[in-house]
């Protein structure tokens, strides 16, 4: 999971998903998913040179804790539509990492999350990671919160929101099926892939 191939067109604020990119794909050795210093929601396709960026200083945490396990994830509402399939990945001892566009809104992203967690697998996920909502889509750090605390399944594993993927940028590549280890505590995250 990382950039569209139009992403490496991006005139500024490449620099943070091109050091992800390469560290997924030229290197073997462990790499650190850390938080950008910024972040940007507009569309940059349309204008190369009115861009907006957001200061960030760290991920969201929303339980804190430590976790290893195989990454597993992608688009939420895609793995929904997996459930039931041969290709619906297995959850077993994963780190789960989900994001969502900005059609999602709290209470599909609420209900679509349920459904995954009733999946059999589903009791042994160690971590969840969030990757950052659109603006557009109205999701706020508290609505987050608010969902993930009606998700007993999840009290006891570290989840960590506002990670560098999905359709804001710049963007981590996280590989699929790849050892990590996760930690978060107060404002502070770790993030290690295990390449």
């Amino acid at each position: 999971m990382g950039p569209f191939f139009s992403t490496f067109g991006v005139k500024y604020g490449i620099d943070y998903t091109l050091q992800s990119f390469l560290e997924a794909v030229t290197n073997d050795a462990p790499y650190e998913v850390y938080p950008s210093p910024t972040w940007s929601d507009d569309k940059w396709h349309l204008d190369q040179e009115e861009r907006t960026f957001i200061e960030q200083e760290n991920y969201l945490v929303i339980h804190e804790g430590d976790a290893e396990g195989k990454l597993v994830g992608g688009n939420l509402s895609t793995l929904h539509l997996l459930q039931g399939t041969e290709f619906m990945p297995s959850l077993k001892d994963c780190i789960l990492f989900i994001e969502e566009d900005n059609e999602a809104h709290i209470h599909s992203f609420d209900r679509v999350l349920q459904s995954l967690l009733q999946l059999p697998d589903a009791a042994s996920i160690t971590g969840i990671l969030i990757g950052r909502f659109q603006k557009d889509s109205n999701v706020t750090e508290a609505a987050i919160k608010r969902v993930i605390a009606t998700k007993s399944e999840l009290k006891n594993i570290p989840v960590i929101a506002n990670v560098n993927f999905g359709h804001v940028q710049p963007i981590a590549t996280i590989p699929m099926g790849v050892n990590a280890a996760v930690s978060g505590s107060g404002t502070t995250t770790t993030i290690t892939i295990n390449a």
